[in-house]
């Protein structure tokens, strides 16, 4: 677990190295454009995200517990109230069935969870975006609920399209928790 958030970091602060580089080779183009809140494109945006998803406490069919990494796509919708303040409905999917101990019912079975969530982002600067959310994971008989916080880091590509990063952090209630990164594409309208 260590390793991924290392990971992470690291990936998060190449982001940002190559963000100053950009920056200071086109310090007289951004001047010109202002600094990336404007919402000419539309406040609107739909995006598609794909990548993978750590799950802490799965079991292998054996009852033993693994690292668990598992293919996800994520579908989000969002409305920009502001320049910088949005809200939105984010949906990950996860394309396995899973295997976790639950307190008091033993090991449980999690098939293709979509795990919805009422999000609320706020752009901190040009290129990067803080969100936080309340949802529920639904899979089988059985919902839980969930919190989730997300960081993205974004590029504009141009005529509204954007190119992002996301690192998304769920606390499922009385369930599991996990650790989803991803990239992803946007469109304003």
């Amino acid at each position: 677990m260590k390793k991924l958030w290392i990971s992470v970091f690291f990936l998060l602060a190449s982001l940002s190295v190559f963000a100053q580089e950009e920056h200071e080779d086109h310090a007289e183009e951004e001047e010109l454009e202002g600094d990336g809140f404007h919402l000419e494109e539309g406040r609107y945006s739909i995006a598609m995200v794909l990548g993978h998803t750590y799950i802490y406490g799965a079991n292998d069919l054996d009852g033993e517990e693994i690292a668990s990494y598992v293919p996800m796509i994520a579908i989000d919708f969002n409305y920009y109230v502001t320049e910088r303040l949005g809200i939105g409905l984010h949906t990950d999917i996860l394309f396995e069935t899973i295997f976790v101990e639950h307190a008091g019912d033993g090991e449980i079975e999690r098939d293709n969870p979509i795990a919805p969530a009422l999000m609320f982002g706020y752009k901190l600067s040009k290129h990067f975006l803080l969100g936080a959310g309340i949802g529920a994971e639904f899979a089988g008989t059985e919902t839980y609920g969930l919190n989730r916080i997300t960081l993205e880091y974004g590029a504009e590509i141009g005529g509204g399209w954007e190119f992002f990063a996301l690192l998304s952090q769920d606390f499922r209630w009385d369930i599991y928790d996990t650790t989803s990164l991803g990239f992803g594409i946007a469109k304003r309208f």
